[in-house]
């Protein structure tokens, strides 16, 4: 049963199993889900698709510096601008935690976002580890 305040779509309707008719798709979970996918693929990896997804990968051996927090923000926001239109992109905030000896160990992406310029916003966040 749909709550106030939590938005539904149809799904899709090949889906296999018991359900024989369209299901309804949380719209928030829906591009949260959209949003770690295109963060977590690695351009180039879709068929028909080149440039789906982000390079975060390629941060995974480079010396965590301001460069580096830089570099993230601009590749995070180009990713999702051009690959999920449902969001806007409010903020982008990279971290770094640092180990004992004060070098930096982990980087963490959050990112803010609206969906369909809606007040609510939602912030996802991944960790990187080395550097």
């Amino acid at each position: 049963m749909p709550q106030p305040g939590v938005y539904y779509a149809v799904g899709d309707p090949m889906v296999l199993g018991v359900v024989t008719y369209p299901e309804l798709v949380d719209v928030y979970k829906s591009v949260q889900d959209s949003v770690r996918d295109i963060l977590t693929t690695q351009v180039g990896t879709r068929r028909m698709r080149p440039a789906y997804g982000m390079n975060i990968y390629s941060f995974l051996f480079e010396t965590n510096n301001d460069a580096l927090v830089a570099r993230a923000q601009i590749e995070v926001r180009r990713a999702l601008e051009l690959n999920e239109p449902r969001i806007v992109v409010e903020q982008v905030k990279v971290t770094s935690e640092k180990d004992a000896a004060g070098e930096p160990t982990v980087i963490q992406l959050d990112v803010s976002y609206s969906i369909n310029r809606q007040y609510l916003t939602q912030t996802i966040t991944f960790k990187r580890q080395g550097g």
